[in-house]
Formats: C-alpha cells, structure tokens, sequence
C-alpha cells in the first residue's frame, strides 16, 4: 500500500506515486523478456524501464482499473486480470475477455500459462481454462475445493495446483485432489502458492505459512485417494493415533511475525531464500536455520477432576471413608485409591462409585520447541471405539459413565509429528446395588421361585380340576346310572305284572316316575354346578332357598332362612360349591323325612374367614351311634373333610344342629 521497494543488498530504494507510480496500492510485479516491470495496482498498470513509468487504465484501452494479477505469455502478450474481466495487450492494442466470451466470473483474481499454451483464469466462480479458442469451466462440482480461486501454479511435472478459500486443489489433467485444514493446513483461505527447487511445497494463508515436503504430499494424496475411495474424502485418516504430520505450519511463534500471507506474495531467489509478503512486512525464510524437532514430548496426566471441580485427592489419601460435598451440590463418597503420583498426586487405581461418574482428564506433552503447537490424541478403553481427532486442547471429559472397567489413554505429537510413548490410566466405577451380580443371582432365583411356584400352582389346579371331572363323573354314574339300572328292572316289572295284575303294575310305574324324576333333579344339580355364573353366593343362595322352601313346605315344616349382608359379594369356586351344595341337600333331606320338626332356621353368615351354614330343626332328634344305613353322615362327612370345611352336628331331644364352616374364594 505505499509504493514498491528495490533492494539491490545493500539499501533500499522506494517508488510512489511522486516517482511516477499509477498507484501505491500494488498487487502484481512481472518482467518482461524485455527486462521491463509491470506493476499491477488499483489504478491501472504501470511500467517500468528502469528509467521512467509509464501507466495504462481505462482511457488507455485497459477493461478496468483494478488490476490483480498480471502475465507474459509465450508469445510477448501481457494479460491483467481485473475486477471487470480480462484485457490481452500485444504491445499495440488491448483484447477483452468476460463472462460474455466465456469467462465462468468476471472478478479475475490469477492467471497462468502452462507449459502446453493454456491459459487458466483463477475466478470468483471457479477456474476457466482458455485453449486460444474455446473455454471450458472447473468448479467444485467437478471436485475442486471450493470456487473462489485466489492462486495457481504449475509443477515441475506438469500438474496445476489452485489456491482456494477452501483449501487447496491439485489437478493433474484428469482429476481433483486437495487438502485443507483437515489434513493440516493452517486456515483454508489460501493466499499464494510456490513449489522451491527442492521440491518442497509452500501454501501462504491467511493465518501462517505452510510446507509440504514431497515425500509429505506423496503421502497426503495417497491418504486422499484411499479416502476418496471410500466415499469419504473430505475428513482423511483422523482415526490413526500415529499418522505423520505432512503439513508444518509457520505462525507468529516460529518467528513468522507477519502472520497472513498476500496474494501472489511469495518467492524464491536464486539462492534459496524464499520471500513471503506478509501483513505488514516482508520475511525471508532460510532453510538452513530450519532445524527438524525430533525428541517427542513427555506425556504426563496433571489432573483428574469429578464434575468440573478440582479433588483434594492429596488431603483425602488418609480420610478415605470421608465424604465431601462439591459445590453443585454432589456428594462424594465410598471412593478408594491405591496410592498418589509422585508428581502430580493423581489417585492410582480409582475406585468410584456408580452416581460419581463424571470424569476430566486434564494432561500436557512435555517439550522445549513450539510447546503450543503439541497436539493430542485420545480415547476411553471401555467406551471409545476409536481416537479421538488431533486437538490442541488438553483435556477430555466424559460424563455419565455406566460402571465398569475403564483405561484414558492420551499421547502427544510435536510440531514435526513426532508422538510420545502413550501414557495409561485404569479406573473403575463400581456398579449400584442393582448392578451388582448378587442382585442378578437374587433376582435369577426369585423368578425361578416364582416360575415353579406358579407351575406347582397350575399344577395342583389342574390336579384339581381332574379331581373334580371325577367327583362328577363318579356322581353321574352314582346317581344316573343307579337310577337308570331301577328304572330298567321295574319297567320289565311293569310290563310282567300289566296284564295280570294292574295294581301292582300302577305301583311299579309310579316307582319308575319317581326314580325319572330322582335322576332329573340329579341332572340338573351337577349341570347348575359346572356353570361359572354360579360362582356367586347370589346364585347359590337363591337355588338353596329354593330347594328348602319346596321340600320342607310339602311336610308342613315352617321355614325361617336368614341370609347376612356381608355374604353376597363372596365366591365359592366349582370343586368347593358342588361339594358344599351336596352337604346342604343331604342335611335338609334328613330333616325333612326324619326330624318331625315343626320349624327350621337355615342361616348362612361370613365370619372371616369362613362362611358359616347352620342349620336348626326342633325335631325329635336322633342318636348317630343307632343310625343303620347312615351314609347321608358319612357322605357329609367325608365332602366337608375334601373341601377342607369344618363339620360340626349336634342333636339331642330338642332338635338337630348342623354347622358347616367353608373358606370362599
């Protein structure tokens, strides 16, 4: 911005706009085979003889002022890239060249010529390849790095290299490769571009210079292929904890005091020095002073935290059973150690509890040259897969941890890419009681427990169940087959006795009316009873008043049956009400047929747990020990000893009580 400088090695000798300079602000210098310099500025283009200046803008033939670029080709014509498109000057006339001849944009920022002839234009809008006749268009959707093309070069073996603000593209005739701040770089607004005699590759940005050494690119485009292969180009092997750093980078720190690089603003003179125009200065690099740092770092981990908070481990060597509280409020317990580092007191072999499980790990690589451009890799044994990306940064938290077996490994690489040895930390974080193998083994056996209990259960229902289609089974053929068989001997009784004596024939039929009626009534109680609508005492109570009230009024038995509220929301299962309803039946038959009573009281009451049927006559009584044929008091006996019911009689002179007491379902 004020002017150009000559050094001839001794002093400098300045130039500006008083000397005859169209402008201060300069962009681009070139010699021509004439030995004469153009200065690109943003007023117009100046030339010099060594003698005068003599300058050239719009009103001269120039397309535009502000010129960014310039080119002698092959053949003595000058090119000036500008704002506004392209002019081509021959020594007599100007030529120009836009979007409307073909340029893909018309801000211009670079030319170059290659070796075969071809004209490449650095746009805002990609890169245009000019052949003397047609134009054909490169952007990023043929695979450069980003658009806005700010330099191109030409290598010693022919392949194009563009500087972008996304990096910077190689192109080799067939196809794109590049490399960006992924892969090393120190910003991706690339600004100027040089290959040097040895080969070595330097990428001027604005945020530091850069060097690629051939055996690094060999390298870093054939990490570029492999990662491209598959499909994943833009982020290269980040997961290799010892990949080489091919790129090194120059900042403020390794003495490159300009920082951003300008564009077009780097050189290399014939004896190797290079000259890079920075912000505000010009710096030469001397390869000689450029010595290769090959001690690694010393990896050292200086910190364990819990929760963000710094732990006394130190004060807490000897108070192990203590808890402390951090200032958010979590509690910090049942924690155990082996012993502290020797330098640093980190607590070795850390036990922790399962609710104390949010770790940082704060740790440094230890060295003598660019101590801050150290960079570190890491990962969790027992919960990272991979390591982590190459970060500056020197600390790694993990938060949530679910209890296990964990190993922080970390290591650290130097500015030339040389790594430390990895650097190992085992911990534990200990499972809660529901985690713990106790817990498992208990739960394991409770639902085993609760498996054969439940089998043992279906089991003795299906035993039951079996005991019940018996029960059944057996009264059918005890009360219908019996029955059938009488009906049977006295219907061929009938048929003897109808011709020869009627009367006793009569008997016989009303015989077999009864028995029909005997088995019917049979019939009926085994089919009410296998319905499951009769679970309920409501039904039950309303077929055992029913059975009473037609026996008992037919022997002119006064009948007083009593029925307790808490009663009717109770159940009786199937195998329990058959055999209690068959107890009731049998005790209000014998007092009907053998009490003599005048009066009965049927009661049926809950007293939990039981419910309780009584039944009371104030009959004549009797003596059970005098009873012949008396299976009815066996039979109740024996049903109430089945369904595990309490069976109580009484009777004496003044009547006959019956209890029976059942548990309800």
């Amino acid at each position: 911005t004020g002017g150009i400088s000559k050094y001839d090695g001794k002093s400098f000798t300045h130039f500006t706009e008083k000397e005859g300079l169209s402008a201060n602000n300069v962009s681009d210098i070139i010699e021509d085979k004439s030995g004469n310099l153009w200065i690109g500025t943003d007023r117009g283009v100046s030339k010099y003889d060594g003698k005068t200046f003599t300058y050239f803008t719009e009103n001269d033939g120039l397309i535009n002022r502000n010129v960014r670029s310039l080119l002698e080709d092959k053949s003595g014509n000058l090119w000036f890239a500008t704002g506004k498109g392209v002019s081509k000057y021959d020594g007599k006339t100007f030529t120009y060249y836009t979007v409307k001849e073909g340029l893909s944009n018309n801000h211009v920022g670079s030319i170059l010529e290659d070796r075969t002839g071809n004209l490449w234009f650095g746009t805002e809008e990609g890169l245009t390849k000019y052949d003397g006749k047609t134009f054909t268009h490169f952007t990023e959707k043929e695979g450069l790095s980003g658009n806005n093309v700010s330099d191109i070069i030409e290598d010693k073996s022919g392949n194009l290299w563009i500087g972008t603000d996304r990096g910077v593209s190689k192109y080799d005739g067939k196809t794109f490769t590049y490399f960006t701040e992924n892969d090393g770089l120190s910003n991706n607004n690339v600004q100027s571009l040089l290959e040097d005699k040895s080969g070595n590759f330097w990428v001027g940005t604005d945020f530091g210079l850069n060097k690629l050494t051939p055996k690094s690119l060999l390298k870093l485009f054939a990490n570029a292929k492999i990662s491209a292969d598959k499909g994943d180009f833009a982020d290269h092997p980040n997961n290799d904890p010892a990949r080489e750093v091919l790129v090194k980078s120059y900042s403020y720190e390794d003495g490159f005091l300009g920082v951003g690089c300008n564009p077009h603003a780097i050189l290399e003179d014939k004896n190797g020095i290079i000259w890079i125009g920075a912000n505000d200065r010009i710096t030469a690099y001397h390869p000689e002073g450029d010595k290769t740092d090959s001690i690694p770092p010393n990896m050292q981990l200086t910190n364990i935290a819990l929760f963000n908070e710094n732990i006394p481990w130190a004060n807490l060597e000897q108070k192990k059973d203590t808890s402390i509280f951090l200032a958010n409020g979590v509690s910090v317990g049942n924690f155990k150690f082996d012993s502290l580092s020797r330098w640093y007191n980190i607590p070795e072999h850390l036990n922790l509890t399962y609710n104390n499980n949010y770790l940082s790990f704060s740790f440094i690589g230890i060295t003598t040259k660019s101590p801050q451009k150290v960079k570190y890799r890491y990962k969790l044994e027992g919960l990272d897969n991979n390591w982590s990306a190459l970060i500056a940064g020197t600390e790694a938290a993990y938060g949530n941890l679910p209890h296990g077996n964990y190993t922080f490994r970390v290591k650290a690489m130097n500015c030339e890419g040389y790594w430390s040895n990895e650097f190992n930390y085992s911990f534990t974080i200990t499972p809660p009681w529901w985690g713990t193998w106790w817990f498992y083994a208990l739960c394991i056996l409770t639902v085993s427990a609760s498996i054969y209990i439940l089998f043992r259960y279906r089991l003795s229902q299906k035993i039951k169940a079996f005991e019940l289609r018996e029960t059944i089974s057996r009264d059918l053929h005890d009360e219908v087959g019996s029955t059938l068989s009488s009906i049977g001997f006295l219907s061929s009784m009938a048929l003897e006795d109808v011709d020869t004596n009627k009367e006793k024939a009569h008997n016989t039929l009303n015989s077999i009316n009864e028995s029909a009626h005997k088995m019917l009534d049979a019939m009926n109680d085994i089919i009410w009873d296998i319905q499951p609508q009769n679970d309920t005492l409501d039904n039950i109570v309303l077929r055992m008043r029913s059975f009473a009230s037609e026996l008992l009024e037919a022997k002119k038995i006064t009948l007083c049956f009593n029925i307790a509220d808490n009663v009717k929301h109770l159940h009786l299962a199937l195998a329990v009400r058959h055999d209690f309803l068959l107890i009731y039946k049998e005790a209000v038959n014998n007092l009907a047929k053998y009490s003599t009573a005048s009066e009965a009281k049927i009661n049926l009451e809950f007293h939990h747990p039981y419910l309780i049927l009584i039944i009371i006559d104030n009959g004549k009584g009797f003596d059970p020990q005098k009873i012949k044929n008396g299976n009815g008091l066996k039979n109740m006996q024996s049903r109430a000893k089945k369904i595990g019911a309490v069976y109580h009689l009484h009777t004496d002179t003044g009547g006959t009580t019956i209890t029976l007491q059942v548990k309800p379902t």
